[in-house]
């Protein structure tokens, strides 16, 4: 009785398997086999004086941030298949809180009364690109991904 069980358990993990192999797709380009967006908060990260360097390098990724919470973040590697998500904050009080470097990073600077959020995103302004960006419009107008508001 017991190997009858064993023998029917291995073929329903077999073809449950079998099931998942075909349900992943065949790596077509279609779309269907787009991994999903990784989320990372940078809530508290870092200090006033010491940054936290995270890598935007590998993967897409929703960067979160909390305005109520103080941040000091270098994000490298920022590209067209990441995002910032803030909540606590709109766009128009994010405006004056952008600005551009000739080195081609974006800083955001942005003061709640209660917390200092401020990110970096290094590199993420082409080679010879005359314009400014200094506010959310501008920044996402950038071939890299956008600034949204929740």
């Amino acid at each position: 009785m017991m190997t009858k069980v064993l023998t029917i358990l291995r073929a329903a993990v077999l073809a449950g398997a079998m099931m998942m192999v075909g349900a992943c797709g065949s790596g077509s380009g279609s779309g269907e086999n787009t991994p999903a967006m990784q989320s990372t908060s940078i809530d508290a990260l870092g200090t006033l004086n010491a940054p936290v360097t995270l890598s935007a390098a590998t993967g897409s990724i929703n960067f979160t941030d909390d305005a109520s919470f103080a941040n000091n973040v270098i994000i490298q590697g920022f590209g067209a298949d990441d995002k910032i998500t803030v909540t606590g904050a709109n766009s128009a009080q994010y405006d004056a809180a952008i600005s551009s470097t000739s080195a081609g990073d974006v800083i955001i600077a942005y003061n709640s009364g209660t917390a200092l959020n401020r990110i970096v995103l290094q590199g993420v302004i082409p080679a010879g690109f005359t314009g400014l960006v200094f506010d959310v419009a501008s920044f996402n107008a950038l071939a890299v991904g956008d600034i949204e508001f929740k």
